[in-house]
């Protein structure tokens, strides 16, 4: 705990409002030292040497003694004593709440402590009520290994025939699609084959070629082309490969076919 003491002044200086030996800006010689001094925690005012003040132990801000109202003998006897020590009304407040905190820590613990107890004594019991199963079930490992593994073992066959008839069953329903795709299909010969060096040049000149003869020449109004594709490898000789043209329905297909 340090302590500052207020002595005498003779005029009211212009900053503080102290009374005290002036200079000839009428300001006292703590205001007017050009260093920051300490302020008082309450007043908010700076803590000069002269002034009776008094450092709080816990948060370690000066107060005044007026402002924290403690009698002059109070702060006489807090002077004199050695290793006094001192704290503000808002460090109490904080320590007397944390006495209680403390207090209710303490019965918590307590608590605890006893659910814990409670807990060891079921333990205990459970480790009884195992150690009768375990006896048990002394001899009868070995059945029991036995029927586990004859289980997997049907299990592993069950899924294995599961499994064979998936893909059977996966290889009808493709040959189904590919088929009914057929359906939809017309080879078309001689059709003069694009030139361009991209795919994609290529196809959209096939599709233009085949929209040209289904709907001008054929005169078939309603037909939607899915899919374009020549068959085989290119030819040596540039003949044309044929074209695979996939419609929309298999009544399409049919519609241009009567008009051939």
């Amino acid at each position: 705990m340090e302590a500052r003491t207020r002595q005498g002044g003779k005029k009211k200086c212009r900053e503080c409002n102290q009374f005290e030996e002036l200079d000839e800006d009428l300001r006292c010689t703590t205001c007017a030292t050009p260093e920051d001094k300490e302020e008082c925690r309450t007043c908010k005012r700076k803590v000069r040497e002269i002034d009776n003040a008094i450092k709080c132990d816990g948060c370690k801000t000066w107060n005044h003694i007026g402002c924290e109202k403690v009698g002059k003998n109070y702060y006489k006897a807090l002077k004199e004593e050695d290793g006094a020590t001192w704290f503000c009304k808002i460090c109490k407040q904080t320590i007397l709440s944390s006495f209680g905190q403390l207090a209710k820590l303490r019965e918590d613990y307590k608590e605890v402590m006893k659910k814990m107890h409670g807990i060891t004594n079921k333990n205990e019991g459970i480790d009884e009520r195992v150690k009768i199963i375990e006896e048990k079930m002394e001899g009868k490992d070995e059945d029991i290994v036995n029927k586990v593994t004859n289980t997997i073992v049907e299990k592993i066959e069950a899924v294995d025939i599961v499994q064979k008839t998936a893909e059977v069953v996966i290889r009808h329903i493709e040959e189904k699609e590919k088929r009914e795709k057929r359906k939809k299909n017309i080879v078309l010969y001689n059709v003069p084959e694009s030139s361009q060096n991209e795919v994609q040049s290529r196809i959209d000149e096939d599709l233009s070629r085949c929209n040209d003869l289904f709907k001008n020449s054929l005169k078939v109004r309603e037909c939607k082309i899915e899919r374009v594709s020549r068959l085989g490898r290119p030819r040596e000789d540039n003949r044309s490969r044929p074209m695979l043209v996939q419609l929309r329905s298999e009544d399409e297909k049919w519609s241009i076919l009567l008009k051939c």
